[in-house]
């Protein structure tokens, strides 16, 4: 899984197979939210310190989901 900028206050989160499995938000408090490919917050991930950490938050539940 990767990260790929989508503007200054957004990454992408791309799985390794290429497709976009949401989204990493800049708030106005400078944290950060994960949001699913519709740009709908996913209350249940929390607030985040940085992108990188939203990221690793994916990964996590994408070994959730396989398993």
């Amino acid at each position: 899984m990767k990260m790929e900028s989508a503007g200054k206050d957004m990454r992408r989160i791309v799985s390794d197979t290429g497709e976009v499995v949401g989204l990493a938000a800049k708030l106005m408090n400078n944290r950060w939210c994960a949001l699913d490919c519709d740009g709908g917050r996913i209350s249940r991930a929390g607030f985040f310190d940085t992108p990188r950490q939203v990221l690793q938050w994916f990964e996590k539940e994408e070994r959730g989901w396989s398993s």
